[in-house]
């Protein structure tokens, strides 16, 4: 696991809860997401705090040597797009064959590496499902339109995750989790359950 420093804390942690930024070509600091882009980039603590006070002192100038965006502005950014990237990397997943949807699915399974529970899902059919696929985690919050789109669905109030087995880094898998990490550091920034997203759980149930 990648770790990198954040310029605001100064400490080294996870890329998973950290945003890398770079400067644009007209010298404004943007995040980079995908951690793709050219040039040398810096790492800001995936919070609203910590991309705040980045942006308020301008720190990105003296690591990357570009002007801070608004604070505002790129925090809204970075809602839609960590929530973008879930959606997408659930389709991918979902045309792997890594995705199931739907209780009646999930009932054919012996065992599921994650789950997904929409927040408007029933608690007691939750538990069950819980209880009998024992996942390794669970993440809950986001509403049941939203899980329902990369299936193509209105609706969907249950995701199971299989583990890629072909790959070691796991794969579409492990980058599903570490989407939906990011998502929560930032997320949970803010409060837990203010945004569309809910919290990664290690899985815990009732005995």
């Amino acid at each position: 696991m990648k770790e990198r420093r954040c310029i605001v804390l100064g400490e080294t942690t996870s890329a998973e809860e950290l945003i890398r930024f770079v400067c644009d070509p007209t010298g404004v600091a943007v995040p980079d997401l995908a951690e793709k882009l050219p040039g040398r980039g810096c790492w800001v603590t995936a919070s609203e705090a910590a991309i705040t006070k980045a942006c308020e002192k301008n720190l990105f100038k003296r690591h990357i040597d570009a002007t801070a965006p608004n604070a505002a502005e790129v925090i809204t950014q970075l809602q839609q797009l960590l929530t973008g990237r879930v959606s997408q990397t659930l389709a991918l997943a979902r045309r792997a064959g890594l995705a199931v949807g739907g209780g009646g699915k999930l009932a054919t399974l012996p065992y599921v590496e994650g789950m997904l529970i929409a927040g408007d899902a029933s608690r007691r059919e939750s538990k069950a499902h819980q209880n009998r696929l024992q996942p390794e985690w669970v993440f809950e919050g986001f509403d049941s339109a939203f899980l329902g789109h990369p299936f193509g669905r209105d609706s969907l109030a249950y995701i199971g995750i299989l583990l890629d087995e072909r790959r070691a880094d796991g794969g579409l898998t492990g980058r599903l989790f570490h989407e939906l990490a990011r998502f929560q550091a930032f997320m949970g920034g803010i409060t837990c359950h203010e945004g569309p997203g809910g919290c990664i759980t290690p899985n815990q149930m009732d005995e």
